[in-house]
C-alpha cells in the first residue's frame, strides 16, 4: 500500500509541477512576446513547451528514484 501511495504522490507532483511550470512558460512568452517580438505567437507556445518539458524530466527523475 506504502508503493501505491508513493506513485499516486509522484503522479500528484507531476501534474502539479506540469501547471506551475507551463503557466510560468506561457507568462514569459506572452511578456517577451509583447515586449519584443511584436506580437508574436512562437515564444509562448517556445516557453509553455520548455516548462512543460521540465516537469516531466522532474517527474521522470522522481520516477527512477522510486524504483
Amino acid at each position: 500500500m506504502a508503493e501505491r501511495s508513493t506513485f499516486v504522490d509522484k503522479w500528484d507532483s507531476l501534474v502539479a509541477n506540469a501547471l506551475v511550470y507551463t503557466g510560468a512558460g506561457v507568462a514569459t512568452g506572452g511578456v517577451l512576446s509583447l515586449a519584443l517580438f511584436k506580437r508574436s505567437v512562437w515564444p509562448v507556445v517556445f516557453f509553455a513547451g520548455y516548462g512543460l518539458g521540465k516537469a516531466v524530466t522532474e517527474a521522470e527523475h522522481d520516477f527512477r528514484r522510486v524504483r
